[in-house]
């Protein structure tokens, strides 16, 4: 999920075999746990010690959580935890000491670059069509097709019984784009979006 959305923004899931080191592990993740509260991220610590390392690592990453931090025995003694980012599965080591100011930043990081990945794609599935033949035979390869629209609803039903595309949206910018309604013909004031529902 996008940071921004998610319930959980950082999960951080410990590896452990029991004894001393699972309380040194419980005291680091707490003192993590309080550093990233207070810079307003929303963090977990899954100290469940019922299911392994693994299991939460595919818990998380079904829920979404955008950063996961991993932190073990090694981890602790170099004074670091693994950062995992779930889009990506880029795996970078981050000292404990950063983890205040670069778990914030790796946020908006991740945020800006599911916003580009989202906005490049939506920009390659939005075509412009400027004839019926075309509009049928654009629709069948799915997508946005941006053209006229008379306005009328028993056009769009038209449309609709013939492609099972309907309109998805329709500009609010108050832009004037003089046109053709894309299927009869008659006069269209603004560009429609048409789509079909999957």
């Amino acid at each position: 999920m996008p940071p921004r959305l998610a319930p959980v923004q950082v999960i951080l899931v410990p590896i452990w075999k029991g004894g001393a080191e699972t309380e040194r592990i419980k005291q680091a993740a707490e003192g993590i746990g309080k550093s990233l509260l207070a810079r307003g991220v929303r963090f977990r610590f899954d100290g469940r010690e019922n299911v392994n390392p693994g299991f939460k690592f595919n818990e998380w990453e079904l829920a979404g959580v955008p950063l996961r931090l991993e932190l073990g025995p090694k981890d602790l003694e170099a004074g670091s935890v693994m950062a995992v980012r779930r889009h990506d599965r880029a795996k970078n080591p981050l000292p404990i000491s950063a983890i205040p100011e670069r778990v914030p930043a790796l946020l908006e990081e991740i945020q800006g670059e599911l916003l580009a990945a989202a906005l490049a794609r939506r920009e390659a599935m939005t075509r412009s069509v400027g004839t019926w033949e075309e509009f049928r035979s654009a629709i069948e390869q799915g997508g946005f097709l941006v053209c006229g629209h008379c306005g009328d609803t028993a056009c769009e039903v038209a449309i609709q019984d013939e492609t099972k595309a309907t309109i998805r949206l329709i500009p609010l910018d108050g832009r004037s784009e003089p046109g053709l309604c894309i299927r009869c013909g008659r006069p269209s004031s603004r560009n429609v979006y048409f789509a079909r529902a999957y």
